[in-house]
């Protein structure tokens, strides 16, 4: 009986972390990062800023973006980010070394935060918003900027 019980709990937390990856049953691509070209740049692969919010499984919607160091835009990887309800249900992920993270966020408004445990001397906020609160959808991009605070 615990096996079958083990295995379920495995199959929910890696939906609900996103964890399966293609495996999922809500049949869009999963989300790609730019690619950096020597002439241009960062290319775009997809359009992030322009993507309509589209539904992920169990109507959540696709929440992508990116964590940057103000004024250098250089990527923050590994930095936690989470969005949180008002009656502190959250849905979490890490970065890549790239800066980027995608996961699925039902609808809602939430409280958006990101961070990083062992750097207490950085603030996280909100790319081109006054506070840290975002309804989704329609806010399926929502980028991070970080500022030392010493």
């Amino acid at each position: 009986m615990i096996r079958p019980l083990c295995i379920a709990l495995v199959a929910a937390t890696a939906l609900l972390t996103g964890a399966c990856g293609s495996g999922d049953d809500s049949g869009e691509a999963p989300y790609q990062p730019p690619v950096r070209s020597e002439r241009t740049g960062v290319v775009p692969r997809n359009q992030p800023q322009e993507e309509p919010a589209e539904p992920a499984a169990n109507g959540a919607v696709r929440v992508h973006g990116r964590v940057v160091y103000a004024g250098s835009g250089e990527p923050y990887g590994g930095a936690w980010v989470e969005f949180t309800t008002v009656f502190d249900e959250n849905v979490h992920t890490t970065t890549d070394s790239n800066g980027y993270y995608s996961l699925p966020v039902p609808p809602g408004v939430y409280t958006a935060l990101a961070g990083d445990e062992p750097d207490a001397d950085l603030e996280f906020s909100v790319s081109n918003l006054a506070g840290n609160t975002v309804s989704i959808p329609p806010d399926n991009v929502v980028n991070f900027v970080v500022t030392p605070t010493g």
